[in-house]
């Protein structure tokens, strides 16, 4: 396993709900904030717009580029590129997606699951309000705005997981990512602390047996995907 060069930028495509602020703030205290960039929507992001405004040479002067966008960041950038992301079991990820939308007030969706009574029933009824099924599949590939998905995209994202990403995660065995990160990386040992994490949040078990059915219908090339990125990511992490 030989660590990426250093005038690589790493590319952290950052799923919601994975763990991807806990390992933001890893990447922020490994590289310093002038080295990174955050992308999105949000105001304390700097949106593809900007981004594309930023001369060439600025951009060359990072080490890393975080997003909540699907793969193709490294069409903006001319240098050799690392990409990586973080995988979660996609029913734990929803439900824990959901009970975020609801403690959060200022969130785009809150008053949208309000309006419901809070039902996740209706949640998954309506595609999380807005929000694609599949979302691990489509951000690994970069068919986000695909109407469906195929099994064909399901063997793209095996495929791509282990040619086009430098490596992958998986958050229930974030330690273990870390630990394989920071080899392919080459990041210094660092204590951490996890971030932005959904507490109290009622198990699945517990939850309307419908809506977690249908979760399951609506995700399934993403519970495939988990299953194989997990064999796969075993095979790593006993071979590092």
């Amino acid at each position: 396993m030989n660590p990426t060069p250093n005038d690589t930028i790493l590319l952290f495509i950052h799923i919601q709900k994975t763990a991807g602020q806990t390992l933001r703030a890893i990447l922020r205290r490994q590289y310093g904030d002038d080295a990174c960039i955050e992308i999105g929507k949000s105001v304390h992001h700097t949106s593809l717009a900007e981004l594309k405004r930023l001369h060439q040479s600025e951009r060359n002067k990072l080490r890393c580029a975080m997003a909540h966008l699907p793969y193709g960041l490294h069409s903006f950038f001319n240098k050799p590129h690392a990409y990586f992301t973080m995988l979660r079991d996609p029913l734990e990820r929803a439900v824990s997606q959901y009970f975020y939308i609801c403690r959060t007030p200022t969130n785009e969706r809150y008053s949208a699951i309000k309006k419901t009574g809070f039902s996740f029933l209706s949640y998954v009824e309506n595609n999380e309000f807005g929000r694609p099924d599949n979302m691990q599949t489509r951000y690994v590939t970069g068919e986000y705005t695909k109407r469906e998905m195929t099994l064909d995209d399901l063997k793209n994202a095996q495929y791509m997981l282990l040619n086009d990403y430098t490596a992958f995660g998986i958050t229930e065995r974030f330690n273990d990512s870390i630990r394989l990160f920071t080899k392919y990386f080459n990041w210094r040992k660092l204590p951490f602390e996890s971030k932005n994490r959904t507490a109290n949040r009622p198990a699945i078990d517990s939850l309307h047996h419908k809506a977690v059915q249908l979760l399951k219908e609506k995700n399934y090339f993403d519970l495939k995907l988990h299953e194989f990125a997990q064999r796969a990511f075993s095979k790593r992490i006993h071979n590092s």
